[in-house]
């Protein structure tokens, strides 16, 4: 047999190298990295921006492990013009937006710290300059982590590079040194507050999220539970703030909130009860609408979307859920609500029992009734000077809604709103039409100290 000559067995190693350089390169060419990067999604790649997303404040901080994929870069890269011509607010939310060449900046070293230590430990990056904007997967930066800014701030954010990944970093939460906690303190220690009722209000970038209850006055300490937003808490007289913490109670858990997150919600109400009289055994439903910023503070029994009981003729009523009796309902206010002194009476302090009797008799509360009005009301009143005193109507029943099922046949509802006063003032006296007990009757009666 010929032997194949040199110029054959050539041409043959010619071909195979380049078959093989077109298997290699004809295969993935649109990832070759020409200073116009992209990063590319795949399902599952990149987490859904919902509510759980950052758990600044209603999650214990874990630190997720972060890849190297790529030596830090020494130069900006060159910018992706297609989503920077239209701007970031027209930028797809799940690829990395960068922003014009002119926003670039020479690169230096800052130090990714969230400032609100108090519930989170670590910085998020993100496709782009906006909350809204998807999760850098895998990138939960510990604070103090130096990263590398690229870019003049966009919309408060900044473009960031990080071990081989790019991202956006909210501006305050970049310094130029590392960061101590105690640098981002909130109030002074040793501050203390009025006790009363106190509605959570998060607000800022984690609007509307849950917040933390932990069991000292610190990040590091033990997360009890999560108070949801615009609930109520209780903080005692004279409680202290501690490195920007107060403690509180919420429900049957006691434990540390951060203060900056919460507004005292002001009293609407103090113990207004209801009794029920039917002519004989009835079930009855009740139910209370509440004007707008107005909240429960507490009920008894427990207000679950309204009350169902049977009440007896003499006033006992029957839980018909568990079968525990009561004499009333009871429900405590809080929140911001607007009592008028157009009319009513001016009353020396020491002189308070003998006016509550004489006017809760002529109102038309029974003498049981008078009794249990008083002895909450006079410790909280007889010590005044003097006490400006107004009965309200319109200005009340707009606040409370009361809906009672059967309709009663006669209806009484008894709020009185008064002040605390150095000195007596002239008021335009009150009058009161007279109430009469005709079959199914509902009383109720309540107050409020005005400051």
């Amino acid at each position: 047999m010929k032997k194949p000559g040199f110029a054959a067995l050539l041409l043959a190693v010619v071909m195979l190298f380049s078959i093989a350089g077109c298997a290699k390169s004809g295969g993935n060419k649109d990832a070759k990295d020409d200073g116009t990067r992209t990063i590319t999604t795949e399902p599952g790649s990149i987490p859904i921006n919902d509510p759980n997303d950052d758990p600044e404040l209603q999650t214990e901080s874990t630190t997720a492990a972060i890849t190297t994929t790529a030596a830090p870069v020494t130069a900006a890269p060159a910018p992706q013009t297609t989503t920077a011509a239209s701007g970031w607010q027209n930028a797809p939310a799940n690829v990395l937006y960068r922003p014009a060449a002119s926003q670039f900046v020479d690169q230096y070293t800052a130090y990714a710290y969230c400032t609100d230590t108090a519930v989170q430990n670590y910085v998020k990056m993100r496709l782009g300059p906006s909350k809204s904007q998807f999760n850098v997967t895998g990138t939960q930066l510990p604070n103090n982590t130096p990263v590398t800014v690229q870019s003049v701030s966009v919309n408060g954010w900044t473009l960031c590079y990080y071990q081989g990944v790019e991202g956006w970093i909210r501006s305050d939460f970049l310094f130029g040194a590392p960061v101590s906690d105690a640098a981002t303190a909130a109030p002074p220690a040793g501050e203390t507050v009025c006790g009363g009722p106190y509605l959570v209000n998060v607000t800022g970038e984690y609007a509307g999220e849950p917040l933390n209850m932990r069991s000292g006055p610190g990040r590091e300490n033990a997360l009890i539970t999560t108070v949801n937003n615009m609930e109520i808490v209780y903080v005692a007289d004279n409680t202290p703030i501690q490195n920007g913490w107060i403690k509180v109670t919420y429900g049957n858990d006691t434990g540390y909130v951060l203060y900056k997150y919460l507004e005292h919600a002001g009293d609407a109400g103090d113990k207004p009860v209801l009794y029920l009289y039917p002519e004989k055994e009835t079930d009855v439903d009740v139910k209370l609408t509440l004007a707008e910023d107005i909240f429960f503070s507490c009920t008894y029994p427990a207000y679950k979307n309204g009350w169902k009981v049977t009440a007896a003729p003499d006033g006992t009523l029957t839980d018909r859920a568990d079968g525990k009796q009561y004499s009333c309902l009871y429900w405590e206010l809080c929140g911001n609500a607007d009592y008028t002194f157009d009319e009513g009476f001016v009353v020396k302090g020491s002189d308070t029992a003998a006016f509550l009797e004489k006017t809760l008799s002529e109102i038309g509360l029974s003498p049981r009734e008078r009794n249990e009005f008083i002895i909450y009301w006079l410790p909280r009143m007889q010590n005044n000077a003097w006490n400006l005193i107004s009965f309200q109507k319109e200005t009340y029943t707009s606040v409370v809604q009361l809906d009672i099922s059967p309709a009663p046949d006669s209806l009484l509802r008894v709020f009185m709103a008064y002040k605390p006063m150095d000195a007596p003032v002239q008021i335009r006296p009150q009058r009161f039409d007279p109430f009469n007990r005709t079959g199914f009757t509902a009383v109720e009666w309540g107050g409020v100290e005005v400051e």
